[in-house]
């Protein structure tokens, strides 16, 4: 027997836990553990929600709220971003510092950017880059805040009020919260025009 977890697609919380396919509202299937820990009570439906994965295999997933320092998982949810020359993953989002023209812009390859566009849950919401010196997550240089609908609905995304001591630096590291599966920092050391 199937069983389904209703969301607002929106928002990303609970409406209903059932086991009829009911298509009013988005919703996806969970095995029977898991729909038995909310219906008994184990676990409470307010301490999750379903939200975009950004993989290309599995749209929505169930993610518990960090709602305290205990819950807070630093390895899951801060990440390091790599350092690369160029990207061949289509589903990925990218960090691009020009060192000469003192830039910071972001991008969605089209796969991520089509996927994020089908939801309205992102739309909306803020991000945060931290520029740290280079492999020391201690020293933090800059931090980057921006609305991703500047990046889901633009080719390209460039920032307009950055450090540009910090971005002219070619030796940083960047973090950021890990909402997607893929992360690309990637480094251009000539001119470019924006």
């Amino acid at each position: 027997m199937a069983l389904y977890i209703n969301f607002n697609e929106k928002t990303g919380k609970i409406v209903k836990l059932t086991n009829v396919f009911d298509d009013t509202t988005p919703s996806i299937e969970v095995d029977r553990t898991t729909y038995v820990d909310f219906i008994s009570g184990k676990t409470n439906t307010k301490d999750y929600l379903i939200l975009p994965t950004g993989k290309e295999n599995i749209k929505y997933e169930l993610q518990l709220k960090h709602s305290g320092v205990d819950l807070f998982d630093v390895d899951r949810s801060i990440h390091r971003v790599e350092k690369v020359t160029s990207v061949d993953n289509n589903n990925a989002f990218i960090i691009i510092q020009n060192t000469v023209n003192k830039t910071w812009s972001f991008k969605l390859t089209d796969g991520l950017k089509n996927l994020l566009q089908e939801t309205p849950y992102y739309k909306d919401k803020e991000y945060n880059i931290y520029i740290t010196s280079q492999d020391d997550p201690n020293i933090l240089l800059d931090t980057i805040h921006f609305q991703l609908w500047n990046v889901m609905y633009n080719d390209k995304f460039v920032l307009t009020d950055q450090n540009k001591e910090v971005a002219s630096q070619s030796e940083v590291s960047v973090y950021c919260g890990k909402i997607f599966e893929n992360y690309y920092h990637i480094q251009e050391t000539e001119w470019k025009y924006k």
